[in-house]
């Protein structure tokens, strides 16, 4: 049993000793495996970086124009070389290649940007922009205002391709250059420490000390400091083996340039390398150390196997070697490889700057045609109203109100029309410039903003010069440019906010002088309401007047900008909504009585201008039609709640006004009804003959009758009473008067008192009525 399991263990011991090793030899292989494969990998990364200058100089030759995402393609692999050498090689001819050729893809880039954003960049047409108005005004202030596309959305996305491009480029570059400079600052603290630790040290101190001076003569007379501050041949070695090691490095780089260049092996030639070699050792550019002390004892590392850890290197300026530089010779069958130049510095291409710049011109000219267009389609109706009516084209004001009501209607569509386009623009160059695109918006848009509140402040100075001549009704016409500018209040905050407080500041300063131009014209208007001179345009007929009609028309357009008027009132902004509550109110309380106390202005003016008339009839007349068009036009409008709601009754108020000019008018028909009574009239029987006193006495009532309605229908059938219900009822009330009184006059006077009774009888009773049924009809 024991010699079994000795022979077993035996056994086992043999199977372990042959098997252990081959296990060992398997983990070995495939670990070797491993390493081959990532080395080919790695390998094949560099040689794709070498190569990588051939493979995309075709596609670099032709340019970015219809192939940009090849194109692109290609730059990013030559970026990646790029870094790639920039890590391995820094010092070697394929960075430099590289960086040329990526110099030459930037230009053309950049060119193409250029044309891509040229040639897609146009004027919004002008039907787009009504079609957005259009919109805009079904939707109301409920919905915003609609963007419109700017450029076609495959050109767009080429541009942004480029411009992200650009971008990454210029920031790889800042911070490139941000790393230089901090390694440069730590190589110079590196190469003088004691600049640092003896910036502390006093004056005297600094400049007697004896091994920094001794340092600083060295240095300045150009000689390397004596042996005695050394420690002695371990240095020196170190010195030669590190220039030693350098030399080879730059003799191995300039082989593996060769190789590349002519696209062949490198040779082998030893002679070619020793003349190399002794060019390398003649340059003028390597630092030489002279020493007293034979090569032989100095320790020099094996250059097969370099060891990093075991060179000390010295500073930049006794390590930094310069190699002559070679141009490789590209080989035939790559004929279509551009030549390696280092590309001329050229003045930097700002693309930020030249994109703000062309949108610009094409947003401006966008604004510039939908104002022409608009300004345009509302004139030609005036130019021809203005051909038909000559009375229109001498009278001044009526050409200054057209012009400013076109100037008005075209500027609100401007308004909208800009907040349109600006966030389109605002959308685009956010796509364009992701990063920090304010500045961009900003100055893209600074033209047409500036035109536009431009604009805005020649309205406000021509109501103002309408205001200063007691015109308001350039003020009801601004009202709805005030309104509108309130109503996109918010959305200019959002989309200015980006912007700087100066822009923001532009469309601010706007609102407001509005609404201080607006404060005072209202402050102005009740007291030329009261006082207005003007008596010379009344009406020969005592129709309304012109006056009346504005001041009410004024009233009713003030009421409709609920918004404007308690921005007027109230300009500062409040955020409660309790304290917005309380200015609501305020704000209603205040309106109520300032349109009470206009309405009490206005009365006394129409009751002053009555007074212009020398026949009182008329004056009442001319009352009557003021008073009923009032009080018509009140209860059509929102001025009858604010009225009422006031304390004021004003239907029975204006209905007594009214009743009272009637009886003021009824008054001018006396003469006409006094020679019907029977005043002075002979008292007689039928039947009995008058005397000749008593027939003259019918014979003179009869004339003075027939006098007075002529007299009456010839002036009264001049004016006009043009509501329907106030010329009838006025008409009917004065026929059943005159007529009754006629009539029983008829009736007394039935008698012969007279050869020729048709002399002095004209009219019959009916033909009397009929004569003032046609008075104040102005069809009749």
């Amino acid at each position: 049993m024991v010699s079994i399991l000795s022979s077993l263990e035996g056994r086992l011991e043999h199977l372990e000793n042959s098997v252990i090793p081959m296990h060992n030899s398997t983990q070995n292989l495939l670990q070797l495996k491993g390493t081959t494969q990532k080395t080919l990998f790695y390998l094949d990364d560099a040689i794709s970086h070498y190569q990588a200058v051939r493979d995309t100089d075709k596609v670099i030759i032709q340019g970015p124009t219809g192939r940009l995402s090849d194109y692109l393609a290609c730059v990013h692999r030559l970026k990646k070389a790029e870094e790639y050498f920039q890590q391995e090689d820094p010092d070697g001819p394929e960075l430099n290649m590289l960086r040329g050729r990526l110099e030459s893809a930037k230009s053309q880039l950049e060119s193409e940007f250029q044309v891509l954003l040229g040639r897609y960049s146009k004027p919004v047409q002008t039907v787009r922009i009504l079609d957005v108005l259009d919109k805009k005004s079904l939707n109301g202030s409920a919905g915003g205002v609609e963007e419109v596309q700017l450029i076609p959305q495959t050109r767009l996305q080429d541009i942004i391709s480029i411009s992200t491009w650009l971008i990454g480029e210029d920031a790889a570059l800042t911070a490139k250059r941000r790393v230089s400079a901090s390694k440069f600052k730590t190589r110079s603290l590196e190469r003088n420490p004691s600049h640092h630790s003896q910036g502390k040290l006093e004056p005297s101190s600094f400049f007697t000390n004896k091994s920094y001076c001794s340092k600083l003569k060295t240095q300045s007379l150009g000689r390397k400091p004596s042996i005695e501050n050394k420690p002695s041949m371990d240095s020196l070695g170190k010195l030669k083996a590190n220039s030693l090691f350098t030399k080879m490095i730059g003799l191995k780089s300039f082989g593996k340039f060769k190789t590349l260049s002519l696209d062949r092996k490198p040779s082998l030639d030893k002679n070619s390398s020793l003349d190399s070699l002794g060019k390398l050792e003649s340059s003028s550019s390597f630092t030489k150390v002279s020493t007293s002390k034979p090569y032989s004892r100095l320790n020099i590392p094996d250059i097969r196997q370099p060891s990093l850890e075991s060179i000390p290197f010295l500073p930049r300026d006794s390590t930094s070697h310069t190699f002559p530089s070679c141009k490789p010779k590209p080989p035939a069958s790559t004929s279509y490889i551009l030549p390696y130049f280092r590309p001329k510095p050229s003045s930097a291409f700002d693309l930020k700057a030249h994109y703000a710049m062309v949108r610009s011109n094409q947003l401006d000219c966008s604004m510039k045609g939908l104002k022409d267009h608009k300004s345009r389609n509302l004139l030609c109706p005036v130019l021809q109203s203005r051909r038909v009516d000559s009375a229109v084209k001498k009278n001044k004001k009526t050409g200054r109100d057209s012009i400013l009501h076109i100037e008005i209607e075209t500027y609100m569509a401007c308004i909208t029309a800009f907040l349109s386009l600006a966030k389109s623009e605002y959308t685009m160059v956010s796509k364009v410039f992701p990063l920090n695109c304010s500045n961009t918006f900003e100055t893209l848009i600074q033209v047409a903003l500036n035109q536009l509140i431009q604009n805005g402040e020649n309205i406000v100075s021509s109501v103002r010069r309408a205001c200063s001549r007691h015109d308001y009704t350039a003020l009801v016409a601004m009202l709805p440019v005030l309104g509108r500018l309130l109503e996109e209040d918010k959305e200019f905050n959002m989309l200015l906010k980006c912007t700087t407080s100066g822009t923001l500041a532009k469309f601010s300063k706007l609102v407001t002088s509005m609404k201080t131009l607006a404060a005072r014209a209202l402050t102005d208007f009740s007291a030329h309401v009261k006082n207005n001179p003007d008596r010379e345009s009344m009406s020969k007929d005592g129709t309304v007047h012109e006056f009346n009609s504005n001041t009410i028309l004024f009233l009713q357009q003030l009421l409709s900008f609920a918004d404007a008027v308690r921005s007027i009132l109230y300009p500062h902004d409040v955020d409660s909504d309790t304290v917005t509550m309380e200015v609501s109110s305020s704000v209603q309380v205040d309106v109520q009585h300032d349109t009470g106390k206009v309405l009490e202005h206005l009365q006394y003016n129409l009751q002053s201008k009555a007074k212009v008339y020398e026949d009182h009839a008329l004056g009442a007349i001319f009352l009557l039609n003021n008073y009923n068009y009032i009080l018509k036009s009140i209860k059509k409008s929102s001025l009858f709640e604010v009225v009422k709601t006031s304390g004021r009754d004003p239907e029975v108020e204006y209905g007594e006004l009214i009743e009272q000019q009637k009886q003021v008018y009824q008054h001018s028909w006396l003469k006409v009804t006094e020679c019907l009574t029977e005043k002075n009239l002979p008292t007689f029987k039928p039947g009995d003959k008058l005397k000749e006193k008593d027939c003259q006495v019918i014979k003179d009532k009869f004339k003075s009758f027939n006098e007075g309605l002529e007299e009456l229908y010839k002036a009264q059938k001049a004016w006009a009473i043009p509501d329907r219900e106030q010329r009838q009822a006025i008409c009917q009330a004065q026929r059943e008067m005159v007529s009754k009184a006629y009539i029983a006059f008829l009736l007394r006077c039935d008698h012969d008192f007279s050869k020729h009774p048709e002399r002095y009888h004209k009219y019959s009773p009916a033909q009397v009525e009929e004569m003032i049924e046609r008075l104040f009809d102005i069809s009749a």
